[in-house]
């Protein structure tokens, strides 16, 4: 496969940009913080769905919403493609042909497609960065950490963490199941030899179990019996104690009834005797509201007729008496107007006074006389209204001792037909003892059912400990079949691993051989001892990876690498990202003149980096600025 181009847009420091790249070596050349390592990262996220640095979101440039990485590539049927991945808002990824102008969309469908462009099993983000990507301090130093990284890092990328996942899978869900089963069938199986001994002593115990609940259920019989009895008589001695409290009490209403009664006879009797005196009031206070009423539209007539007499002796200029005025208005040359309004005036005057004098003649013959019986009378209606109500009050309560008379009456023939005195002590106690022999009875009733159950299933013993045997003699096969299998399981990541870095230690052998131009072997180790150790193997002596000088841990991880590539699909692409560092000077230089032997086997090999190195070794040098 080959990369062309790549195009980002507020991808982390790049608001916008743009790159080609060529067949060989291309060198992504610039300081810390300037934006290689993104368009490294970017091209790993949109072609091979790698975890990037930090969360999806935080790639996006800052004080925007939404972004994307573009990647033009050659895939290994030699057709050219377009992937675009977005992220932030809007975030997804297509897959474009530019042939065909076919399209692919969403994460499953798209990196299907990519893995079959590109011919590889499967793509992921254990796939980049284990093997088309060798990030920073991982180039040599994955193969100088101990067993146990080590064995993590490449037992993920062979996928061989399954087998162990396994076999304890299987050791979690049968074997412990096997062993459980076992021991609660052995445990059984003494129970049931423990049993056949116990049988006859069983049965008697059963018997007299038997007996003991016979006796104890006619004690019962006794007990309920003479216990309904005495329940009965304490209970009618209670209804008596309420019984007579209830007479007391009906005749206390009664009592109380009565009076009431009483009180609205004599209103009712009050009522009728002054019916004409109130009849009488009535309708002269109904006359004297008439009169009131007329009596208000000449109230001012008097005010009037003062206040004309008082304005013909004032001057309406000096508003003081005017003895000229005065003596003015005793003649006959006032205006006809104010002649009318005098006339008027006077006539209102006159009739104000007949009736108030009216008032004042009904008010004393017949209102006044009449003003308290009327009042009386008033007092005494409601009462007299309730009459009826009253009367059937009473009646309710002559009804209700009556016939609480008879209860009480039947009551104390039920306890003469009882002849028996009790108190509510002996009761209590009675019912104690009572509820006591029901349990005993119930505890004989569970102990002989349960002692059944055991004899039947003590019936068929012989044959259920036969069964039993059988059983365990199956499940103790199952145990031994389980472990020879969980052990196997356990094996199988081991071998697989074993023959893989085999296979990719002759790939890599053969890589070296061309790079260092000398006839030794790699030798790639993973067994129950030594997990993924590496040595490089001169035909007289095998030195481990560690001990190895600066320049041959170089050549050999880039063997190494070499190899990963064909192994997971060809490729044909390495990225080295910042591979310089913790090198020394020498450790440099040799890398930068192993490049051009590396290119030998691959279509592209990206090296990013701030080491001014590689630039002589580069097809095409891309420089970044600082980062602003």
């Amino acid at each position: 496969m080959k990369i062309n181009k790549v195009e980002l847009k507020n991808y982390r420091i790049h608001k916008e940009y743009e790159q080609t790249f060529e067949n060989g070596i291309n060198l992504l050349l610039g300081n810390n913080g300037s934006g290689k390592s993104s368009v490294l990262e970017a091209m790993g996220f949109a072609l091979f769905n790698s975890n990037v640095r930090s969360a999806n979101e935080d790639i996006v440039s800052k004080g925007e919403k939404s972004g994307s990485a573009k990647v033009f590539f050659i895939g290994s049927d030699g057709k050219e493609y377009e992937i675009e991945r977005k992220f932030g808002t809007g975030a997804g990824v297509k897959l474009t042909s530019v042939d065909s102008l076919q399209k692919w969309a969403g994460n499953t469908e798209v990196y299907k497609q990519v893995s079959k462009i590109l011919e590889i099993d499967s793509i992921n983000g254990v796939f980049f960065e284990s093997v088309i990507c060798a990030k920073q301090n991982q180039f040599i130093d994955i193969f100088t950490k101990t067993d146990e990284p080590r064995a993590k890092h490449f037992n993920e990328l062979f996928d061989t963490v399954i087998y162990n996942d396994l076999w304890k899978k299987l050791g979690e869900q049968n074997e412990k199941k096997y062993e459980e089963d076992k021991i609660r069938k052995e445990e059984r199986r003494k129970t049931l030899v423990a049993g056949q001994k116990n049988i006859e002593e069983l049965k008697k115990s059963l018997q007299a179990g038997k007996e003991k609940l016979q006796a104890e259920n006619k004690n019962l019989e006794i007990l309920k019996k003479d216990l309904g009895i005495k329940e009965q008589v304490l209970a009618a001695k209670k209804d008596l104690e309420k019984s007579e409290y209830n007479i007391k009490r009906f005749i206390y209403a009664r009592d109380n009834d009565k009076q009431t009664f009483k009180d609205s006879e004599q209103a009712k009797l009050f009522l009728e005797k002054y019916k004409n005196e109130c009849a009488k009031y009535e309708s002269a206070k109904k006359q004297s509201d008439v009169l009131e009423r007329n009596f208000q539209a000449f109230r001012y007539a008097v005010k009037n007729f003062d206040d004309l007499q008082k304005q013909l002796g004032f001057c309406p200029i000096l508003k003081e008496p005017c003895p000229r005025i005065a003596e003015k208005g005793k003649s006959n040359s006032l205006p006809p107007e104010l002649k009318a309004k005098i006339t008027k005036a006077e006539q209102d005057k006159k009739q104000a006074e007949e009736l108030q004098s009216e008032i004042n003649k009904l008010r004393i013959e017949t209102l006044n006389p009449l003003q308290e019986i009327y009042n009386k009378c008033l007092q005494n209606k409601k009462t007299a209204s309730e009459y009826e109500m009253r009367k059937k009050r009473l009646e309710e309560s002559e009804k209700n001792i009556l016939e609480e008379m008879e209860h009480k009456k039947k009551l104390e023939n039920k306890l003469n037909e009882l002849k028996t005195s009790v108190s509510e002590e002996e009761v209590l106690k009675l019912r104690a003892k009572y509820e006591e022999n029901v349990r005993v009875v119930a505890s004989l009733q569970k102990d002989i059912e349960q002692k059944n159950k055991e004899i039947e299933e003590h019936a068929d013993t012989e044959k259920k400990i036969s069964e039993l045997n059988s059983e365990l003699g199956i499940i103790q096969q199952k145990l031994e079949l389980t472990k020879i299998f969980r052990t196997q399981i356990k094996d199988l990541g081991r071998i697989v691993a074993e023959e893989r870095v085999q296979r990719i230690a002759l790939i890599a052998t053969d890589y070296l051989n061309k790079i260092t131009n000398r006839p030794e072997s790699i030798l790639w180790v993973c067994n129950e001892s030594e997990k993924y150790s590496l040595y490089l193997d001169n035909g007289q002596n095998k030195c481990s990876f560690v001990n190895l000088s600066g320049g041959e841990q170089i050549s050999v991880a880039i063997a190494i690498r070499l190899a990963l590539s064909q192994e997971f699909g060809n490729t044909g692409l390495i990225i080295l990202d910042e591979p310089t560092n913790n090198l020394d000077q020498s450790k440099r230089q040799l890398l930068a003149e192993n490049l051009p032997k590396m290119v030998e086997n691959l279509t592209q090999l990206f090296v990013v980096t701030h080491d001014d190195t590689f630039r002589n070794s580069a097809t095409k040098v891309i420089e970044f600025g600082e980062e602003k």
